[in-house]
């Protein structure tokens, strides 16, 4: 016998005190967590205790509340969830195009930086590298719009952003069929490395 029902069992003979212990009592009671003998002492009680039946009308009445409150939440979740389905692959669609136009930026920057290389003109290269990085800051300020860049985040952009660069010099050669297919292996290596991170598959959508 628990503490709750021996206690229960007395506290019937024993006037003081014993609204204070049905009170205690009644979340146990209307949970249906008492024992049959407790139950009956409390019902006993509370035909006799104008004060604890209120009391219990009363709980009875917030946890009614609660209820109602607590389905109309459900309620609400489950209507507005296609709206927020809808939102979030909406703001997803908005983030690939915005780091497929950074990347294709930061393509053609990278090619002006290999054509400068080659044909000595290092103002076209200095501007490439501008543009390069205003674009590896693009993606950098997506990724943190999801979740926190970590060093290992940044890494692994900056590593994926590095592969992306080395796409142009690989595809200027167009009668070169290895050195193309190569460059579009990595164009599609880059692409979905830098998704993964500025979307991490277990981070969920921060606004």
């Amino acid at each position: 016998m628990t503490a709750y029902e021996s206690t229960t069992t007395t506290f019937a003979y024993q006037e003081y005190g014993s609204c204070a212990l049905v009170q205690d009592l009644l979340p146990l009671y209307l949970e249906g967590e008492v024992s049959s003998a407790s139950r009956e002492t409390i019902i006993e009680h509370l035909a006799r205790c104008e004060r604890c039946a209120a009391f219990l009308a009363g709980a009875q009445s917030v946890r009614v509340q609660l209820r109602r409150d607590r389905g109309e939440r459900e309620r609400v979740i489950m209507r507005d969830a296609p709206v927020r389905t809808a939102l979030g692959a909406g703001q997803r669609i908005v983030m690939l195009a915005a780091m497929l136009g950074l990347c294709l930026v930061g393509a053609l920057s990278s090619l002006m930086i290999w054509v400068g290389m080659d044909q000595g003109g290092p103002a076209q290269s200095l501007v490439g590298m501008i543009i390069g990085l205003a674009c590896f800051g693009g993606l950098a300020a997506l990724a943190r719009r999801q979740a926190e860049l970590t060093p290992g985040r940044w890494l692994k952009l900056a590593a994926f952003s590095m592969v992306g660069a080395l796409v142009p010099m690989l595809l200027r050669n167009t009668y070169d069929l290895g050195q193309g297919l190569a460059g579009l292996l990595l164009a599609v290596v880059a692409l979905v490395g830098a998704w993964s991170v500025i979307v991490p598959a277990a981070q969920p959508h921060a606004d």
